[in-house]
């Protein structure tokens, strides 16, 4: 049996088709086939709408857990583990998950020099970089090829330009019936598939092989699973829209992980830490799972997994529903179980206006001079000390907004303006820019949150206005591609918001229309999309500026998240 890591000090003292033009009008819809899953959502939590469910993968509909607890941190008692199980499980990609993460191989050692403290001197540098990569004659595969269509993922964001399959030497063919063929066929596809669905796949390929190689090693089990989840990787990285339905080996997989939690249920609720190890086996499972299904998913799905798996992540952190979760070493952590289920629950709360299930403490101590440096931006794309400055912001927005202290208001504009980018070099200009892009589009979505999530204000103020001209100007001097559309999902959806010209929302359409989800309903894309869309409506429709509570409203109407 695999040992895993312990935690360490985490704290201190059918698919339907999608109409061409947006829509003047938003009606209430489902965005996930929850009815009879073992991932019911109840009265609580969502609201009776009117549109077909995606098809079920769950094998037995009657095979449901008791309904999952609120949603808010107070019903996160002691270590108790709540009845969960797995939904519909997709594509989950078996990673790094079980040895330790150390610095990637292309670390970016030397900050980019042209980029200053400011966010104008930032937005020229990508603008000048576009201009000499990109509005110069130069062509290249990847993200900023012109697209013809709406879609922006093509085979061009396919192509292999960091040298990521070359830690495995020559592309072959392998006869996956050949048990010695296993570990290689499943490290090409999972190696495919990180390529072209993380960030910075350079930064943890390197970890792939060992971790695969040490997993097929351990038993028939693992290797079966992991043969399973090879196939799934190799068959979704060939055809994006597989993840958005069923197919036999994702069924196969499903059910395997669903029958692992139930025979994992009674033990954890008699005596959960003499079963610490299959608990972490459990997470690590379900942190697999999300890796793929990030977008393919609803926000609804990822709200549930999210309750779920909570109290079982305090269970295997070490930490108490009382005590405050260091997030900073929790980013820094060397397995990425224990950054994930916090690095959820700050986007989730930040996208819906939910309450957050953990408390924080997000005390900042020299990140940027830590020496490591992997973090989690490789995932989301999004800077470590902004997920740190978003779960303070989020807490501030919850308890005391708008009535914060303008010392308070002035430090978190501080840090964000004086937050440089930190981007691995990559021998591919044009994903360069790309990464570059979407820390800056981040960085004015923070400042957008700051004024109308905190100080209170509308759609109309003067610097809200500014960060949305900034945010649309980088939009327009990028080329859209997979990426990095899949990575500004979050940040351009919700700043979005602010949009007032017909012109800019339609930018943010485009960009939104251009990720491959966003076709299917019941996807987080489709979700975000159709979110901001209501708050168009909404504030157009009482001739109004946009405000941030239109979100929580907006967000309730098309997923029933409370």
């Amino acid at each position: 049996m695999v040992t895993p890591p312990t935690p360490g000090n985490l704290s201190p003292s059918s698919i339907p088709e999608t109409p061409e033009d947006s829509p003047t009008s938003v009606e209430p819809r489902t965005t996930d086939g929850f009815q009879n899953t073992a991932f019911p959502l109840d009265s609580r939590h969502c609201t009776k709408v009117d549109m077909l469910a995606p098809t079920l993968l769950w094998p037995d509909p009657d095979a449901s857990f008791d309904t999952h607890s609120s949603l808010t941190k107070k019903y996160i008692s002691n270590i108790s583990i709540p009845r969960f199980c797995s939904p519909h499980f997709s594509d989950s990609i078996p990673a790094w998950n079980l040895i330790p993460r150390s610095s990637g191989i292309s670390t970016y050692k030397k900050r980019l020099s042209s980029v200053g403290s400011s966010s104008s001197e930032a937005d020229l540098a990508i603008s000048s970089a576009c201009d000499s990569h990109l509005n110069m004659g130069f062509q290249q595969d990847g993200p900023c090829v012109e697209l013809e269509d709406e879609t922006n993922d093509t085979e061009d964001d396919e192509q292999d330009t960091e040298g990521i399959m070359e830690l495995i030497g020559p592309t072959l063919v392998l006869d996956r019936s050949v048990e010695s063929n296993i570990a290689p066929y499943v490290i090409s596809s999972v190696l495919q598939w990180a390529m072209r669905s993380l960030f910075e796949p350079t930064t943890i390929a390197h970890m792939v092989g060992p971790a695969i190689m040490q997993r097929c090693a351990e038993s028939d089990e693992f290797r079966y699973i992991n043969t399973l989840v090879g196939t799934v990787a190799d068959l979704t990285s060939r055809d994006t829209r597989l993840a958005l339905r069923g197919f036999p080996e994702m069924t196969k997989l499903e059910n395997l992980l669903n029958h692992k939690l139930v025979l994992l249920q009674s033990g954890l609720e008699l005596q959960p830490e003499i079963h610490w190890n299959d608990a972490f086996v459990i997470l690590c499972n379900v942190y697999e799972m999300m890796m793929a299904r990030c977008l393919s998913s609803s926000m609804a799905f990822h709200a549930s997994i999210l309750d779920r798996v909570a109290s079982l992540y305090l269970l295997l952190s070490g930490n108490t529903p009382d005590t405050p979760i260091y997030l900073q070493s929790l980013i820094l952590h060397s397995h990425p179980i224990f950054c994930d289920p916090p690095a959820m629950d700050i986007l989730l709360s930040l996208s819906t206006c939910r309450p957050m299930m953990f408390d924080y403490d997000t005390t900042l101590d020299m990140l940027e001079s830590s020496p490591i440096k992997t973090g989690l931006q490789w995932k989301y794309g999004l800077p470590d000390i902004f997920m740190i400055l978003l779960a303070r912001m989020n807490m501030l927005r919850e308890k005391h907004a708008p009535n914060i202290a303008p010392s308070v208001i002035g430090d978190l504009e501080a840090k964000i303006t004086y937050c440089e980018p930190r981007v691995n070099k990559s021998p591919d200009s044009c994903l360069y820019v790309s990464r570059l892009m979407v820390h800056e589009c981040w960085r004015q979505f923070m400042y957008i949150y700051l004024y109308m999530g905190l100080c209170g204000a509308n759609s109309h103020d003067v610097r809200v206005e500014r960060a949305l001209k900034r945010l649309v100007k980088v939009l327009d001097k990028t080329k859209p591609g997979r990426i990095p559309d899949a990575f500004l999902v979050t940040p351009i959806s919700l700043a979005g918001m602010a949009a007032h010209k017909e012109r800019d929302r339609d930018t943010i359409r485009q960009r939104l229309r251009g990720v491959c989800e966003y076709s299917q309903p019941g996807t987080y894309v489709n979700d975000a999309a159709y979110i901001l869309e209501t708050v168009w409506t909404t504030s157009d429709g009482e001739n109004r500026p946009a405000v941030w509570s239109d979100l929580r409203f907006a967000c309730f109407v098309m997923t029933g998240i409370v």
